[in-house]
């Protein structure tokens, strides 16, 4: 049974063409309008953005390999000094869309740029720890974890319904095993398909090594695994309990201590943030990952809220700074923009720390308003509850902001639950799915790139001494992120 299911779905996916990213169709075209000044480098890091892309390139390739190719080509660089620039362009300039195939299917596109985004992050840890190991041919490593969840890609492209139904059952129950679910629903895993597909498409025999998942007792095959594993388990949420069996098996490949272990991951995570405008609206919210400072040990490592003062003051000291000498992190992934810049990101991810291990909000989030007025979840920080904040876009009306006082010039404002003038009820239906009684607290921010809420709740009613905590590394972010318009000062609605 499992063999003829995978056979008939090799069958079903060599007839079909492989689509890829909107934004990769857009970036080759810009690509292509310079292609007598550009190298085969700048393509390859275009390509390796998409997973798909990538996929398709090597089975190009593979048709026209000769004879005379005594090994194979295992990089996308090396296949486009293989074919030639031009060459490369003519041979993708029919690609097909994603948007094409799922055609406005919402559930499909959001489930298969959540395993892209994925793909993406876990190939950039790998590339990472093989610098480290000082591997020569890094991006053999990077494609295998770019790949590495190519199954489950193709299903949501051509069988949504089925993949969301293994995602489905594995959300209502944390406890199964995404391998059982999958022999379930299908007949057979999502690896064994994987690597029927490698096989069937012929591509190099390098890469079906290290996409083996029973194949991990080799250093690079083993990188590859644990890639894909932390870029999975951390897409439920930093504190994910299964993120600390990474670390150590992470610690184990590279060396170091584990503290150093958590600030290169905290690096190789922001930079894989940078990547999420590539993905397009559709992408999921990411979860920014801890600061990684250990100022204050015990609350950081700690699941859950926690209230630091230390924890509270150094977010705070890192804020104010110039980011100079003395703050390692800083330094090191705060300035990882051009011409060392600091990262949007960055600061964002110190600040939802913060509002978490130091003020103890179990919930915070930092949303993106649209021109439309909906404000979309881009990034998530706190408990894994804070995944209810990225269900949907949120509308923001008049009701919402009348919250900023009556002018609504305040740039903090205070929900105050149950106590508040502004009943529930009078709150957009989509915020009252996830809103307590608790109240929340939002913080408006303006950036270069438009408008944002920074948002925040917990398991308790919200304190005045929460409330001058928040809005204090609120307005500290909103200063950093270049808005010169910010006040120093910051007043609680009345």
């Amino acid at each position: 049974m499992t063999t003829e299911n995978v056979e008939a779905w090799i069958s079903k996916l060599s007839a079909e063409s492989i689509p890829v990213l909107p934004q990769s169709l857009q970036r080759l075209a810009q690509l292509r309008a310079r292609a007598e000044y550009i190298r085969p480098r700048d393509i390859s890091q275009a390509v390796l953005h998409d997973p798909m892309l990538t996929l398709s390139v090597l089975r190009l390739l593979r048709l026209q390999r000769t004879d005379r190719m005594l090994t194979d080509i295992t990089t996308v660089e090396h296949a486009v000094m293989m074919m030639g620039v031009d060459p490369f362009f003519e041979a993708f300039s029919d690609l097909q869309s994603i948007d094409q195939v799922l055609n406005g299917d919402a559930v499909a596109m959001n489930g298969l740029m959540a395993v892209v985004a994925r793909a993406r992050h876990a190939a950039l840890h790998a590339r990472e720890w093989a610098r480290l190991r000082n591997d020569i041919e890094s991006d053999e490593v990077i494609i295998a974890a770019l790949l590495h969840d190519l199954a489950e890609m193709v299903l949501w492209c051509f069988a949504p319904r089925l993949a969301e139904q293994i995602e489905n059952r594995l959300l209502a129950d944390s406890a199964l095993r995404s391998t059982d679910v999958q022999f379930e629903i299908l007949g057979f895993r999502l690896n064994e398909l994987e690597l029927a597909l490698v096989k069937s498409w012929e591509l190099p025999a390098l890469l079906t090594s290290l996409l083996d998942d029973y194949r991990v007792d080799r250093p690079r095959a083993r990188n590859v695994m644990l890639a894909v594993e932390l870029a999975r388990h951390a897409a439920q949420g930093w504190e994910n309990p299964a993120v600390a069996d990474d670390l150590r098996g992470i610690q184990r490949l590279i060396g170091g201590s584990l503290r150093e272990v958590r600030q290169r991951i905290y690096a190789t995570a922001l930079e894989a943030v940078r990547d999420h405008d590539w993905y397009g609206q559709q992408a999921p919210a990411v979860w920014l990952p801890p600061y990684p400072v250990a100022v204050d040990e015990e609350a950081e490592t700690r699941a859950g809220a926690q209230s630091s003062r230390l924890v509270l003051e150094h977010a705070q000291r890192v804020l104010e700074s110039d980011f100079e000498d003395g703050f390692w992190s800083s330094g090191r992934t705060l300035r990882m923009g051009p011409e060392g810049k600091v990262l949007m990101h960055g600061l964002i991810a110190l600040t939802l720390h913060a509002l978490y291990k130091g003020v103890a909000f179990s919930r915070c989030g930092y949303f993106v308003i649209d021109a439309s007025g909906q404000a979309r979840a881009q990034y998530l920080g706190g408990s894994v509850a804070s995944s209810k904040l990225a269900v949907a876009p949120l509308p923001v009306n008049d009701t919402l902001l009348s919250l900023f006082g009556r002018a609504g010039d305040k740039p903090v404002a205070w929900w105050r639950g149950r106590d508040d003038a502004t009943p529930v009820l009078s709150l957009p239906d989509a915020w009252q799915r996830f809103v307590t009684s608790n109240g929340f607290l939002l913080a408006r921010i303006t950036t270069p790139h438009g408008r944002g809420l920074v948002y925040a709740d917990g398991r308790r009613a919200v304190t005045e001494s929460q409330f001058a905590n928040f809005q204090v590394l609120c307005n500290l972010l909103q200063v950093r992120l270049g808005e010169s318009s910010a006040s120093p000062h910051v007043s609680r609605r009345r």
